[in-house]
This record gives C-alpha cells, structure tokens and sequence, in this order.
C-alpha cells in the first residue's frame, strides 16, 4: 500500500471510529435511564391493608434486577408481594426477607423496556398504630442489561424514588357518655383533648398514663408550662401529651382531669366555686378553658350545673 493510500485509510479509519464514538455518546445520552418508584401509597386505618406499588418509567432496558423494600417492621405487617406486568419472564420474592425488608427479583432472557408495575406488595397496617407517617426504601441492588455486541452483561444505571405510607387513628373513639377503659384507665377523647377520671384512687401518673400510648407514637408529657414531666408525676388538668411520629411533632392533646378544674391536683372548694361561677353565667368555658370546663362537668352530662357544684363541694368537704 502506497503512502497515499495509507494516509487515505488512516483518516477512513479514523473518521468511522469517530462516527462509532459520537454515536454511542449520542445513544448513551439519548438512552432513559430506568427510573424506579414506590406509589401509590396512601393513608391507611389499624387493621387495613394497603397496595404499595414498585413502578418503572419507560427505559433503555434492563434483563435482570434485584429490588428491597424496607419499612417500619412496628407499624407495617408484611402480606404478598405479586409479579406486575413491567416485570420479566422469571420472577421470584421474599415477603419475610428480614425484619424489616422484603425482597423481589426478576430476570428475563430480553430487555424489558416496557412502562409499568414490577411488583405490588401488600401490607396490613397492625392494630396498635395511632399514629405513623413513615419512609418506604426502596433500593435496587443489582440491574444488568445485555451488551449488544453480545459480550455479555453490563451493570445499568438506575435511580430510585422511595416513598410514603401513612396511618393514623383517634387515641381513643367512644362518645362521651361511653368511656372505653384501655389498658389500665377509662379513657374519652373529645377533639384534641384527653378527657381522664377523677376518682382519688386513680392512678394519673405520667407513668401509668403511657402505657395507653403503645407502638409506633412517641409521646411527651408537659405540664401547663410546657416543661416535661418525670414518670411519676401525676397529669392534671391544663397538662398537654406531644404525639410525634419520626421526630415530627404529629398532634397535641390536651389533659382534662375530671373534678381538678383549676390544675391544682385538689378536688376542694376552689374547684366548686369555679363551677358554681360556670353555672351562674358569671364564667364561660372560653374563660377558663375547655379543658377545665370539661373538669367542671364531673357527672359528664354536657353541661355545667348546680348537680356538679354539689358533686365537687363534697369532695372538697370530704377528702
């Protein structure tokens, strides 16, 4: 070959090598990366079961992948996890992969490049939850896509898009005139206010009152200053619980001691003339609180009234 004609096939060579380069850049930037996503989360009830979905968008392709899901293992109760239609030819799953994980993976003998569903899992929100608003992890460990030249497979590049489940339930449902005893006290809500009795043998300690508060919630217990209160330190009326899921301040509640109108952890006569002031007209619950209107009404028929004034001069009487 003549000098000339080496030169010539040099730049050929060079220019075809060049033309596979720019082309494979340009395919590699064109080319969508599969993006994995956990949806369709929603708010659930104690007892529910919920569909969480693992979704792909539409992708350059992959053959084979690896996928864990980790969730709270106190609020959550792992049930199936189902083949979705974005998913390969093989298919295989774990719902008891460990505590607080399951595990799917699927392969397939073709890139699956379709939009779509990979896996539904299913879960049961546990019966104890009163409040949770928490992370579904979603991990992809390892996505392999073929190599066209058939030099076997490659790793692929992906991203994945955790997500969020929700649940929650009133600390505690009945009407006020049907008090349900959970655990160890009769316990009423009424809006965002926790409504205690006020018999003397009553154990309200921060301690005992905890113990309705199981599973996932964190609580903290304040008095009317908003500084925390030890265990053993009895709640009064004016006294607020903080209901925090994840760090984040969820709900707060507000402590109504039946009898203890004024906070004082007395039942005497300050708290009959508080009463006797409400059922004049002289005070309005707006004056002193709902929390300590509600502690007015002892005999918890709705109203304050000269039955509940004679209720709690008794008790001042008589300690």
């Amino acid at each position: 070959m003549s000098l000339t004609a080496r030169k010539i096939y040099s730049v050929i060579l060079l220019t075809a090598m060049l033309c596979g380069l720019f082309s494979t850049v340009f395919l590699a930037q064109a080319a969508q990366a599969p993006t994995f996503t956990v949806s369709n989360a929603m708010a659930a009830e104690p007892g529910e079961t919920v569909e969480i979905k693992v979704d792909v968008n539409s992708n350059a392709g992959y053959c084979a992948g690896e996928f864990t899901v980790a969730y709270d293992s106190d609020v959550l109760e792992p049930i199936s996890i189902a083949k979705g239609s974005a998913a390969g030819a093989y298919f295989v799953a774990n719902k008891d992969y460990s505590n607080n994980k399951v595990f799917f993976a699927t392969i397939d003998t073709a890139l699956i490049k379709a939009a779509g569903t990979v896996a539904t899992l299913q879960f049961r929100v546990k019966d104890h939850v009163v409040l949770y608003n928490g992370r579904m992890d979603l991990t992809v460990g390892t996505l392999v896509g073929d190599v066209a030249e058939g030099y076997g497979y490659k790793n692929v590049a992906c991203t994945a898009n955790d997500g969020v489940i929700s649940a929650a339930r009133s600390i505690s449902v009945p009407e006020i005139d049907a008090p349900e005893q959970i655990n160890t006290l009769y316990v009423v809500q009424k809006s965002n206010e926790l409504i205690l009795p006020g018999q003397k043998t009553d154990d309200l300690s921060v301690e005992n009152v905890a113990a309705n508060f199981t599973g996932s919630i964190v609580t903290r217990f304040l008095d009317s200053t908003r500084s925390e209160l030890p265990a053993a330190k009895k709640l009064t009326t004016g006294c607020v619980i903080e209901l925090y899921s994840n760090s984040v301040l969820k709900d707060t509640v507000t402590v109504s001691v039946k009898g203890d109108v004024n906070g004082d952890d007395q039942f005497d006569g300050f708290d009959a003339y508080l009463a006797g002031l409400l059922d004049a007209g002289v005070l309005t619950e707006g004056d002193i609180g709902a929390a300590a209107g509600d502690a007015a009404d002892v005999n918890g028929d709705g109203v304050v009234d000269g039955a509940d004034f004679d209720v709690l001069e008794s008790q001042g009487l008589n300690p």
